[in-house]
């Protein structure tokens, strides 16, 4: 059979592997990474950085298994603090690069007045990363007065990256800066539902409202309703909280082709994310006589370190739910 590991990316706290056999006149019962998932799909998120782990890939084939291990060691994380932006006299926007993925938990901006004296605790917030660079606002900051940042990750055993300090003053002149706002691919598409995920952090003004639209139709109906704010001509608008925005939409048609996007509206007016498509399956009779919701329950529960455990443990267990959902929990 010849099982095959193949690795499609890594970062110091992500790691996804794709398996793959030669098949042949061969008749497979199952495939799957030992420990973590089946099928031929690896995704394992908060690992620890500077860590190495093993995973091993099998195919069963008439009660006979097949299999291969690959090691990976997980890299450091790493930082580039860039200039913040300040807006205005009580606003800044923070940036830095990194290499965690855009599933980190842990990440975000440390930051203090810069004539604060030492025994003064820096606050820290925590930000989303999206593409590589990790984004945060600072707002209701005190007029002309000089701040300094820098980026941080703590990882799920506690151990915590720092980037540089940067400093930065709040202006004495408005500079006005657009939301920052991105659309992602749907998941999870019956039939009849699907989730859809964007993330959202404001610019120079506060958010009034934000959230998704989604209509039938291809996305070029995009330029018919850019103005829309309702439910007008097809197009349903639906309020999500959060700098990272969830919402399964259901009561859908099957078969069919639906376009979506995030919004985030300001005072200035309302700005789009990237427009997505996605069609729902065709119904089968097992979906359609199916009347409750499939029941999410626990699969598999490991330690910060990414050892399988058969029980809860003292401290943080990795939960992995039926639904695909990862959760920290600390147990007492």
């Amino acid at each position: 059979m010849n099982p095959v590991i193949t690795q499609t990316s890594l970062t110091p706290d992500s790691y996804t592997a794709t398996g793959s056999y030669d098949q042949g006149d061969a008749v497979v019962t199952e495939t799957g990474f030992t420990d973590y998932a089946t099928g031929n799909t690896l995704s394992l998120i908060n690992l620890e950085p500077g860590e190495t782990y093993t995973v091993k890939y099998y195919v069963v084939v008439s009660n006979k298994t097949y299999s291969t291990t690959a090691t990976f060691s997980t890299p450091a994380v790493e930082f580039t603090t860039l200039a913040a932006k300040a807006t205005s006299n009580t606003v800044a926007l923070l940036c830095a690069t990194t290499n965690l993925s855009d599933d980190a938990v842990g990440a975000g901006f440390e930051w203090r007045r810069y004539d604060a004296p030492d025994l003064v605790p820096s606050t820290q917030s925590e930000c989303p990363v999206i593409d590589g660079v990790l984004t945060g606002a600072l707002r209701n900051l005190s007029e002309s007065t000089y701040y300094m940042y820098r980026p941080y990750y703590t990882s799920p055993a506690g151990v915590t990256t720092y980037g540089e300090w940067l400093a930065f003053g709040t202006a004495d002149a408005y500079v006005y800066f657009d939301p920052t706002i991105r659309t992602y691919s749907a998941t999870s598409v019956g039939s009849t539902s699907a989730t859809v995920k964007a993330y959202a952090v404001a610019g120079s003004d506060d958010i009034i409202s934000q959230g998704f639209e989604y209509w039938a139709g291809g996305s070029s109906s995009a330029n018919q309703v850019k103005r829309v704010a309702s439910t007008d001509d097809g197009v349903t608008r639906v309020e999500v909280d959060g700098q990272w925005m969830t919402l399964t939409i259901e009561d859908l048609e099957p078969s069919t082709t639906y376009s979506y996007r995030a919004f985030v509206t300001t005072a200035v007016g309302t700005t789009y994310g990237e427009t997505m498509t996605f069609t729902t399956d065709v119904p089968t009779g097992i979906e359609d006589a199916a009347a409750e919701p499939a029941e999410v329950y626990e699969i598999a529960r490991y330690t910060t370190d990414g050892k399988k455990i058969s029980s809860p443990q003292s401290g943080i267990n990795i939960i992995r739910y039926s639904d695909g959902t990862v959760k920290k929990v600390l147990v007492k």
